[in-house]
């Protein structure tokens, strides 16, 4: 049992001694005060009532003579009384913990004191009801920012996603409160809008979370990056391929929210496409030749880094070849089509694993509505009914939560037979780890949609990593 001292007055005094008197700590509390109005009707037995001045060093030292304290608690509405209280302490015990509330900033050097910043407590709360601002715990865990309670916007890329399509690394959600009830959330769990998730997780990371909770659609390529880029090896490629690559590119760059299109040459040779990309003169459209040899792998690398890359474009034979190397650069990218930029009308989705596709449905909508382009879900009957009822469902939740409509497409037989043949599509894809280590027999024996990607290589297709 722990010998506490509470000195109080005020308001605040009486609402602490109020708490006191329910708390049941096992502790002894020696509580000195001036005024009677602030006792509560309640009185603990673990409660001793003192009535003197603190201020008086020889009524104080009498009490702090007789009892040896664990700690101090200094509650007074009166600076010069809360001063003065602190200094009798002080001066008969030198290592006393004492916690005290501050509302005049005072500046004691003191490592034994533990302020309580009236204001900060006031502004902290104000700021809680601002809407869109995250709440982080003070008084748990470290109080660095690692726990943290975030509403879920309407328009949050995490509504209506599953909590395990969510990529939880380094952070986690640990609760659900949803029209005032709390959930505990396993893996089915669905985040809806107007949801409060607590999550706890490194600082930096929590941050992070809610930054993309509250990135609203139309920005892509952000978070990703703020801008685009595109290789283009002359060696590799003949002039009408480079001419294709670079036309989707300036293209894509008009239609998409980003800030500059950068485009890397490398291996140069001299030819009318060469002479074209010389020709280019704009502030936000950036070209570098280079003109000794280099490792691909090493100036993507640097080239990502250096100009905040969010989104790659590469023609089909650079991005088969790399493919390895693209997939640890964590972007996504846009691997480009002969069929021409300009006849896409679609955008359209495969998948037999609905983690997979829940975990980059934000950039579906998000790319689909830049490019105004219709959403194609393609149900195959032939896998999972319940992973299909799943897809499905977040979709339906999506398109109305946006106002697009969405064409769910249920076929009995494999879907990719039925696109082989169209060229007005822009196929999106889970650009995961299974992808690139993915062998031959696997690609032609795999009943999993997603494994079949290679056969629609001829057409446009945006692979997405998870973010």
């Amino acid at each position: 049992m722990k010998n506490i001292l509470v000195i109080v007055d005020g308001r605040v005094g009486k609402a602490f001694l109020q708490r006191l008197s329910i708390s049941k700590t096992g502790d002894r509390y020696y509580i000195v005060y001036f005024d009677e109005n602030i006792l509560p009707e309640a009185r603990s037995d673990s409660c001793l009532l003192y009535k003197f001045d603190p201020t008086s060093f020889s009524k104080l030292s009498k009490l702090l003579n007789q009892i040896d304290f664990f700690e101090a608690f200094l509650i007074l509405p009166n600076k010069n009384d809360l001063v003065e209280t602190y200094k009798n302490i002080r001066y008969l015990h030198k290592d006393l913990k004492i916690v005290l509330l501050d509302k005049w900033q005072l500046e004691l050097e003191d490592e034994y004191i533990n302020k309580i910043d009236a204001t900060d407590i006031v502004v902290n709360r104000m700021i809680n009801f601002l809407p869109n601002i995250p709440i982080y715990a003070k008084e748990i865990g470290l109080g660095k920012g690692e726990i943290a309670q975030i509403q879920i916007p309407p328009t949050s890329n995490f509504a209506y996603k599953h909590i395990g399509a969510l990529t939880q690394n380094r952070w986690k959600i640990s609760a659900i409160y949803r029209q005032e009830v709390l959930h505990i959330p396993n893996d089915n769990f669905m985040v809806l809008p107007n949801d409060t998730i607590v999550i706890v997780g490194n600082p930096a990371v929590v941050q992070s979370v809610y930054r993309s909770i509250n990135q609203n659609y139309g920005q892509f390529p952000k978070p990703y990056g703020e801008n685009i880029y595109t290789f283009i090896d002359m060696q590799r490629l003949n002039d009408k391929e480079v001419d294709s690559l670079i036309n989707d590119a300036l293209l894509l760059f008009s239609k998409l929210n980003t800030t500059k299109l950068y485009i890397r040459v490398v291996n140069p040779r001299l030819s009318k496409a060469y002479e074209k990309l010389k020709s280019y003169k704009n502030s936000n459209i950036i070209i570098f030749i280079k003109y000794e040899e280099v490792k691909q792998d090493e100036i993507l690398s640097l080239d990502v880094k250096r100009f905040d890359i969010g989104l790659i474009i590469s023609d089909p034979k650079t991005f088969t070849k790399n493919i390895k190397e693209f997939y640890e650069l964590k972007l996504p990218i846009f691997k480009t089509s002969q069929d021409g930029f300009c006849n896409l009308k679609e955008s359209v989705v495969l998948s037999s694993d609905s983690k997979d596709v829940e975990s980059i449905s934000s950039v579906i909508f998000d790319v689909s509505t830049q490019l105004e382009l219709n959403i194609s879900l393609y149900e195959f009957e032939g896998i999972d009914k319940e992973e299909n009822d799943k897809i499905t469902e977040h979709f339906k939740s999506l398109a109305k939560l946006f106002e697009r409509e969405i064409n769910i497409v249920k076929l009995e037989k494999n879907p990719i037979l039925k696109l082989e043949n169209k060229k007005d599509f822009l196929q999106f894809i889970s650009f995961t780890q299974k992808l690139v280590n993915i062998n031959f027999f696997d690609k032609i024996f795999s009943t999993e949609l997603e494994d079949h990607f290679y056969k629609l290589s001829n057409s446009y297709q945006l692979y997405i990593p998870k973010l």
